[in-house]
Protein backbone atom coordinates (compact mmCIF):
# COMPACT_ATOMS: atom_id res chain seq x y z
CA UNK A 1 0.00 0.00 0.00
CA UNK A 2 1.56 3.29 -1.15
CA UNK A 3 1.14 5.82 1.23
CA UNK A 4 1.09 9.66 1.09
CA UNK A 5 4.36 11.22 0.47
CA UNK A 6 5.78 13.25 3.47
CA UNK A 7 7.47 16.51 2.98
CA UNK A 8 11.56 15.81 3.04
CA UNK A 9 11.32 17.94 -0.73
CA UNK A 10 8.94 20.33 0.72
CA UNK A 11 9.59 23.57 1.54
CA UNK A 12 9.16 23.63 6.15
CA UNK A 13 7.25 26.65 6.72
CA UNK A 14 8.09 25.93 10.05
CA UNK A 15 11.94 26.61 9.21
CA UNK A 16 10.73 30.03 7.58
CA UNK A 17 8.68 31.47 10.61
CA UNK A 18 10.05 33.93 12.94
CA UNK A 19 9.68 30.90 15.38
CA UNK A 20 13.19 29.68 13.97
CA UNK A 21 14.79 32.23 16.41
CA UNK A 22 13.74 30.24 19.57
CA UNK A 23 16.10 27.55 21.20
CA UNK A 24 14.35 24.28 20.33
CA UNK A 25 16.82 21.85 22.61
CA UNK A 26 14.71 21.58 25.47
CA UNK A 27 11.28 19.35 24.82
CA UNK A 28 9.69 20.27 28.24
CA UNK A 29 10.33 24.31 28.83
CA UNK A 30 7.43 26.19 28.15
CA UNK A 31 7.82 28.67 25.59
CA UNK A 32 8.62 32.32 26.51
CA UNK A 33 7.69 33.94 23.41
CA UNK A 34 4.95 34.09 21.22
CA UNK A 35 5.56 35.58 18.13
CA UNK A 36 2.14 34.93 16.49
CA UNK A 37 0.07 37.43 15.15
CA UNK A 38 -1.85 38.54 17.60
CA UNK A 39 -6.12 39.06 18.08
CA UNK A 40 -7.85 40.50 20.40
CA UNK A 41 -9.92 37.75 20.79
CA UNK A 42 -7.16 35.67 22.73
CA UNK A 43 -6.60 38.29 25.28
CA UNK A 44 -2.84 38.18 25.39
CA UNK A 45 -0.61 38.18 22.47
CA UNK A 46 -0.84 34.84 20.50
CA UNK A 47 -2.66 33.18 18.37
CA UNK A 48 -6.68 33.75 17.62
CA UNK A 49 -8.78 32.23 20.09
CA UNK A 50 -11.43 31.43 16.96
CA UNK A 51 -10.30 29.11 14.24
CA UNK A 52 -12.47 31.50 12.03
CA UNK A 53 -10.22 34.03 12.48
CA UNK A 54 -6.52 32.22 12.00
CA UNK A 55 -4.66 32.71 8.83
CA UNK A 56 -1.80 31.40 6.96
CA UNK A 57 0.70 32.76 8.99
CA UNK A 58 -0.75 31.43 12.27
CA UNK A 59 0.47 27.91 11.06
CA UNK A 60 4.02 29.11 10.53
CA UNK A 61 4.81 28.12 14.45
CA UNK A 62 2.69 25.52 14.91
CA UNK A 63 5.00 23.47 12.20
CA UNK A 64 1.74 22.79 10.19
CA UNK A 65 2.41 23.46 6.16
CA UNK A 66 0.65 23.21 3.04
CA UNK A 67 2.41 20.58 0.66
CA UNK A 68 4.26 22.13 -1.90
CA UNK A 69 2.03 20.29 -5.26
CA UNK A 70 -1.11 19.11 -5.60
CA UNK A 71 -1.00 15.29 -4.94
CA UNK A 72 -1.53 13.69 -8.90
CA UNK A 73 -4.42 11.31 -7.76
CA UNK A 74 -7.04 12.62 -5.39
CA UNK A 75 -8.69 9.26 -4.43
CA UNK A 76 -5.32 7.35 -4.18
CA UNK A 77 -4.18 10.06 -1.52
CA UNK A 78 -6.34 8.07 1.27
CA UNK A 79 -4.79 4.65 0.37
CA UNK A 80 -3.02 5.29 3.48
CA UNK A 81 -5.92 5.29 5.95
CA UNK A 82 -6.70 1.68 4.79
CA UNK A 83 -7.32 -0.22 7.92
CA UNK A 84 -7.89 -3.95 5.52
CA UNK A 85 -5.31 -5.39 2.80
CA UNK A 86 -8.59 -5.52 0.88
CA UNK A 87 -9.77 -2.74 -1.39
CA UNK A 88 -13.29 -1.68 -1.08
CA UNK A 89 -13.64 -2.32 -4.37
CA UNK A 90 -13.37 -6.19 -3.29
CA UNK A 91 -17.07 -6.25 -2.70
CA UNK A 92 -18.58 -6.53 -5.81
CA UNK A 93 -21.98 -4.89 -4.64
CA UNK A 94 -19.84 -1.61 -3.76
CA UNK A 95 -18.33 -1.22 -7.17
CA UNK A 96 -21.69 -1.52 -8.84
CA UNK A 97 -23.26 0.59 -6.48
CA UNK A 98 -20.58 3.48 -7.40
CA UNK A 99 -21.06 2.62 -11.71
CA UNK A 100 -24.43 2.88 -11.04
CA UNK A 101 -24.69 6.52 -9.41
CA UNK A 102 -22.13 7.60 -12.34
CA UNK A 103 -24.15 6.38 -14.91
CA UNK A 104 -27.07 7.85 -13.51
CA UNK A 105 -25.69 11.53 -13.07
CA UNK A 106 -25.31 12.22 -16.45
CA UNK A 107 -25.13 15.88 -16.20
CA UNK A 108 -21.71 17.48 -17.36
CA UNK A 109 -21.83 21.05 -17.06
CA UNK A 110 -19.07 24.01 -18.07
CA UNK A 111 -17.26 25.44 -14.37
CA UNK A 112 -19.17 27.45 -12.50
CA UNK A 113 -16.77 30.11 -13.08
CA UNK A 114 -17.42 30.72 -16.63
CA UNK A 115 -21.32 30.54 -16.12
CA UNK A 116 -23.09 33.98 -15.40
CA UNK A 117 -21.25 34.94 -18.54
CA UNK A 118 -23.12 32.94 -20.61
CA UNK A 119 -26.54 33.94 -22.63
CA UNK A 120 -29.77 32.93 -20.71
CA UNK A 121 -30.67 30.88 -23.60
CA UNK A 122 -27.80 28.70 -22.59
CA UNK A 123 -28.63 29.14 -19.54
CA UNK A 124 -31.81 27.70 -19.39
CA UNK A 125 -30.45 24.48 -21.57
CA UNK A 126 -27.74 23.82 -18.72
CA UNK A 127 -30.87 24.13 -16.15
CA UNK A 128 -33.30 21.75 -18.35
CA UNK A 129 -30.22 19.37 -18.49
CA UNK A 130 -30.24 19.29 -14.85
CA UNK A 131 -34.31 18.70 -14.67
CA UNK A 132 -33.66 15.88 -17.42
CA UNK A 133 -31.34 14.24 -14.97
CA UNK A 134 -33.57 14.21 -11.82
CA UNK A 135 -36.29 13.09 -13.89
CA UNK A 136 -34.23 10.24 -15.11
CA UNK A 137 -32.93 9.94 -10.87
CA UNK A 138 -36.05 9.53 -10.32
CA UNK A 139 -37.23 7.03 -12.64
CA UNK A 140 -34.61 4.62 -11.50
CA UNK A 141 -35.39 4.81 -7.61
CA UNK A 142 -37.28 2.24 -6.83
CA UNK A 143 -39.42 0.65 -4.05
CA UNK A 144 -36.87 -2.00 -3.40
CA UNK A 145 -34.63 -0.66 -0.32
CA UNK A 146 -31.13 -1.11 -1.66
CA UNK A 147 -28.35 0.45 -0.96
CA UNK A 148 -28.16 2.04 -4.47
CA UNK A 149 -31.91 2.92 -4.33
CA UNK A 150 -30.81 4.81 -1.13
CA UNK A 151 -27.76 6.80 -2.82
CA UNK A 152 -30.23 7.20 -6.19
CA UNK A 153 -33.21 9.42 -3.82
CA UNK A 154 -30.22 11.64 -2.44
CA UNK A 155 -28.73 11.90 -5.71
CA UNK A 156 -32.25 13.70 -6.59
CA UNK A 157 -31.98 15.91 -3.67
CA UNK A 158 -27.99 16.99 -5.04
CA UNK A 159 -29.31 17.46 -8.75
CA UNK A 160 -32.20 19.65 -7.64
CA UNK A 161 -29.85 21.97 -5.17
CA UNK A 162 -27.44 22.56 -8.24
CA UNK A 163 -30.28 23.52 -10.30
CA UNK A 164 -31.84 26.17 -7.88
CA UNK A 165 -28.06 27.57 -7.75
CA UNK A 166 -27.49 28.15 -11.36
CA UNK A 167 -31.44 29.81 -11.38
CA UNK A 168 -30.34 32.10 -8.85
CA UNK A 169 -26.85 33.27 -10.61
CA UNK A 170 -28.69 33.77 -14.00
CA UNK A 171 -31.11 35.55 -11.95
CA UNK A 172 -28.17 37.85 -10.50
CA UNK A 173 -29.57 36.86 -6.84
CA UNK A 174 -26.97 35.67 -4.14
CA UNK A 175 -25.98 33.17 -3.03
CA UNK A 176 -24.97 32.04 0.21
CA UNK A 177 -22.51 29.81 1.57
CA UNK A 178 -25.07 27.92 3.02
CA UNK A 179 -26.63 26.62 -0.26
CA UNK A 180 -22.84 25.16 -1.28
CA UNK A 181 -22.84 23.56 2.12
CA UNK A 182 -26.59 21.81 1.58
CA UNK A 183 -24.92 20.78 -1.93
CA UNK A 184 -22.22 18.97 -0.58
CA UNK A 185 -24.17 17.28 2.28
CA UNK A 186 -26.49 15.55 -0.24
CA UNK A 187 -23.12 14.28 -2.20
CA UNK A 188 -21.94 13.17 1.40
CA UNK A 189 -25.27 11.41 1.84
CA UNK A 190 -25.13 9.80 -1.78
CA UNK A 191 -21.83 8.21 -0.29
CA UNK A 192 -23.48 6.79 3.14
CA UNK A 193 -21.72 9.56 5.12
CA UNK A 194 -24.18 11.66 7.39
CA UNK A 195 -23.23 15.62 7.26
CA UNK A 196 -23.64 17.14 10.61
CA UNK A 197 -23.55 21.14 10.93
CA UNK A 198 -20.03 22.16 12.59
CA UNK A 199 -22.40 24.41 14.75
CA UNK A 200 -23.96 21.30 16.42
CA UNK A 201 -20.70 21.72 19.22
CA UNK A 202 -17.65 23.95 19.46
CA UNK A 203 -14.30 21.71 18.68
CA UNK A 204 -11.84 22.56 21.42
CA UNK A 205 -7.95 22.37 21.77
CA UNK A 206 -5.46 24.60 24.09
CA UNK A 207 -2.46 25.82 21.88
CA UNK A 208 0.66 27.41 23.13
CA UNK A 209 -1.36 28.59 26.00
CA UNK A 210 -4.21 29.79 24.24
CA UNK A 211 -7.84 28.01 24.57
CA UNK A 212 -8.43 27.81 20.57
CA UNK A 213 -12.69 26.89 19.48
CA UNK A 214 -13.46 25.57 16.11
CA UNK A 215 -16.89 25.09 14.15
CA UNK A 216 -16.09 23.97 10.55
CA UNK A 217 -19.00 24.38 8.09
CA UNK A 218 -19.89 20.89 7.92
CA UNK A 219 -18.56 17.43 9.64
CA UNK A 220 -18.97 13.99 7.77
CA UNK A 221 -19.24 11.02 9.60
CA UNK A 222 -19.83 7.11 8.94
CA UNK A 223 -24.12 6.64 8.61
CA UNK A 224 -25.29 3.75 11.00
CA UNK A 225 -27.66 1.83 8.05
CA UNK A 226 -26.79 -1.95 8.45
CA UNK A 227 -24.76 -1.40 11.45
CA UNK A 228 -23.95 -2.92 14.85
CA UNK A 229 -22.55 -1.69 18.10
CA UNK A 230 -18.92 -2.05 16.73
CA UNK A 231 -19.57 0.21 14.08
CA UNK A 232 -20.45 3.12 16.50
CA UNK A 233 -17.08 3.90 16.39
CA UNK A 234 -17.73 5.18 12.55
CA UNK A 235 -19.46 8.16 14.28
CA UNK A 236 -16.07 9.64 15.02
CA UNK A 237 -15.38 12.34 12.05
CA UNK A 238 -14.48 11.13 9.14
CA UNK A 239 -14.13 14.56 7.48
CA UNK A 240 -13.95 18.33 7.86
CA UNK A 241 -15.65 20.44 5.27
CA UNK A 242 -14.21 24.26 5.22
CA UNK A 243 -17.37 26.44 2.73
CA UNK A 244 -15.55 29.67 1.65
CA UNK A 245 -18.29 32.24 0.96
CA UNK A 246 -18.04 33.59 -2.38
CA UNK A 247 -17.21 37.52 -3.12
CA UNK A 248 -18.54 39.06 -5.67
CA UNK A 249 -17.68 42.14 -8.02
CA UNK A 250 -20.02 45.25 -7.14
CA UNK A 251 -20.84 45.90 -10.72
CA UNK A 252 -21.40 42.23 -12.23
CA UNK A 253 -22.12 40.39 -9.34
CA UNK A 254 -19.97 37.42 -10.64
CA UNK A 255 -17.87 35.00 -8.29
CA UNK A 256 -14.93 36.24 -7.79
CA UNK A 257 -12.02 33.75 -7.80
CA UNK A 258 -8.64 34.98 -8.03
CA UNK A 259 -6.48 35.07 -4.95
CA UNK A 260 -7.07 37.77 -2.20
CA UNK A 261 -5.02 39.83 -0.09
CA UNK A 262 -5.32 39.80 3.67
CA UNK A 263 -6.68 43.16 4.11
CA UNK A 264 -8.85 42.90 6.76
CA UNK A 265 -5.83 43.83 9.01
CA UNK A 266 -3.62 45.10 6.75
CA UNK A 267 -1.31 42.21 6.32
CA UNK A 268 -0.87 40.84 2.80
CA UNK A 269 -0.37 37.26 1.73
CA UNK A 270 3.59 37.57 0.50
CA UNK A 271 5.05 35.64 -2.14
CA UNK A 272 6.59 33.45 -0.53
CA UNK A 273 2.73 32.26 0.84
CA UNK A 274 1.83 32.03 -2.46
CA UNK A 275 4.92 30.24 -3.75
CA UNK A 276 4.78 27.02 -1.17
CA UNK A 277 1.52 25.74 -2.49
CA UNK A 278 -0.72 25.83 -5.50
CA UNK A 279 -3.69 26.82 -4.45
CA UNK A 280 -3.40 30.90 -4.95
CA UNK A 281 -7.61 30.90 -5.65
CA UNK A 282 -7.83 30.38 -2.37
CA UNK A 283 -7.07 33.37 0.07
CA UNK A 284 -4.58 33.23 3.20
CA UNK A 285 -8.17 32.98 5.57
CA UNK A 286 -9.56 30.27 3.71
CA UNK A 287 -6.61 28.03 3.96
CA UNK A 288 -5.42 29.02 7.52
CA UNK A 289 -8.90 28.00 8.68
CA UNK A 290 -9.22 24.67 7.09
CA UNK A 291 -5.62 23.87 8.70
CA UNK A 292 -6.87 24.89 12.21
CA UNK A 293 -9.99 23.15 11.66
CA UNK A 294 -8.23 20.21 10.53
CA UNK A 295 -5.80 20.30 13.91
CA UNK A 296 -9.06 20.51 16.41
CA UNK A 297 -10.86 17.09 14.39
CA UNK A 298 -7.61 16.30 14.39
CA UNK A 299 -8.10 14.39 17.82
CA UNK A 300 -11.80 12.75 17.04
CA UNK A 301 -10.70 11.52 13.43
CA UNK A 302 -11.06 7.80 12.98
CA UNK A 303 -8.03 7.89 10.78
CA UNK A 304 -5.58 9.42 13.34
CA UNK A 305 -3.15 10.65 12.73
CA UNK A 306 -4.64 11.78 9.61
CA UNK A 307 -7.55 13.24 9.51
CA UNK A 308 -9.43 14.50 5.76
CA UNK A 309 -10.92 17.65 4.67
CA UNK A 310 -12.57 19.31 2.11
CA UNK A 311 -12.28 22.78 0.96
CA UNK A 312 -15.56 24.19 -1.28
CA UNK A 313 -15.50 27.35 -2.92
CA UNK A 314 -18.51 27.65 -4.83
CA UNK A 315 -18.56 24.13 -6.75
CA UNK A 316 -15.01 23.99 -6.69
CA UNK A 317 -13.65 21.11 -4.45
CA UNK A 318 -10.60 20.29 -2.83
CA UNK A 319 -9.77 17.37 -1.26
CA UNK A 320 -7.23 17.61 1.97
CA UNK A 321 -5.68 15.24 4.12
CA UNK A 322 -4.05 16.82 7.57
CA UNK A 323 -0.79 13.75 8.97
CA UNK A 324 0.78 15.43 11.91
CA UNK A 325 2.11 13.18 15.14
CA UNK A 326 1.03 12.52 18.36
CA UNK A 327 3.80 13.95 19.62
CA UNK A 328 3.71 17.32 17.49
CA UNK A 329 -0.17 17.59 19.22
CA UNK A 330 1.01 17.34 23.01
CA UNK A 331 3.61 19.96 22.25
CA UNK A 332 1.23 22.37 21.00
CA UNK A 333 -1.12 21.78 23.67
CA UNK A 334 1.42 22.00 26.27
CA UNK A 335 3.22 24.99 24.82
CA UNK A 336 6.37 23.10 24.25
CA UNK A 337 9.37 23.91 21.77
CA UNK A 338 8.85 22.43 18.58
CA UNK A 339 11.78 19.32 17.94
CA UNK A 340 13.43 20.80 14.82
CA UNK A 341 12.92 18.02 11.56
CA UNK A 342 10.55 15.74 13.38
CA UNK A 343 7.44 18.53 14.39
CA UNK A 344 6.66 19.10 10.19
CA UNK A 345 3.08 18.48 10.32
CA UNK A 346 1.62 18.31 6.36
CA UNK A 347 -1.66 19.26 4.72
CA UNK A 348 -1.67 17.17 1.62
CA UNK A 349 -4.66 18.12 -1.21
CA UNK A 350 -5.56 17.43 -4.87
CA UNK A 351 -6.43 19.21 -7.35
CA UNK A 352 -9.70 21.38 -7.70
CA UNK A 353 -12.60 19.55 -8.91
CA UNK A 354 -16.03 21.00 -10.17
CA UNK A 355 -19.37 19.30 -8.96
CA UNK A 356 -20.56 20.56 -12.35
CA UNK A 357 -18.46 18.81 -14.68
CA UNK A 358 -18.85 14.57 -15.10
CA UNK A 359 -15.36 13.96 -14.64
CA UNK A 360 -14.52 15.82 -11.63
CA UNK A 361 -17.59 14.57 -9.85
CA UNK A 362 -17.20 11.03 -10.80
CA UNK A 363 -13.76 11.45 -9.02
CA UNK A 364 -15.23 12.87 -5.86
CA UNK A 365 -18.38 10.23 -6.00
CA UNK A 366 -15.44 7.59 -6.04
CA UNK A 367 -12.90 9.37 -3.45
CA UNK A 368 -16.52 9.66 -0.82
CA UNK A 369 -17.18 6.82 -1.49
CA UNK A 370 -13.97 5.19 -0.30
CA UNK A 371 -13.40 7.01 2.71
CA UNK A 372 -16.99 5.91 3.87
CA UNK A 373 -16.40 2.46 3.38
CA UNK A 374 -12.80 1.88 3.80
CA UNK A 375 -12.95 1.64 7.56
CA UNK A 376 -15.23 -1.06 7.77
CA UNK A 377 -15.46 -4.88 7.50
CA UNK A 378 -15.58 -5.31 3.64
CA UNK A 379 -18.53 -7.61 4.14
CA UNK A 380 -20.78 -4.35 5.67
CA UNK A 381 -21.95 -3.34 2.40
CA UNK A 382 -25.42 -4.83 1.90
CA UNK A 383 -26.97 -5.01 -1.43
Amino acid sequence: MAAVPCSPGDISISEKSTNSERNTTSMGRKRKHLDYESDSSSGDEGIPHNISRWHISDLYPLGIHFNRTFEDDTTGMFDVLAKSEQPFEANPLVQQTLDELKSKLTFDLPPLDGLPRLSMSYASSLINQLYNNTALLRQSVSTTDNMLNISLSYAVDFTQRIAFMLERLYRKKPTSKHLYTGMVGALARMCYLQDELGSVYQSEMRINNVDVISSPDLRLKGTLLNTDEEDLSQQISHLVVSVIELKHNSDSKEPVYKHKTRSENGCSDTNEDIAIHQLSFLDSAALGQHAGELLLEWQNSCFNPYIPGMIVSGTKVVMTLLHITQDHVNRLKNGWDLVPDEDKATIHYGKPLDLLVKEDRDILLETLFKLSLMNRNIDWFPG
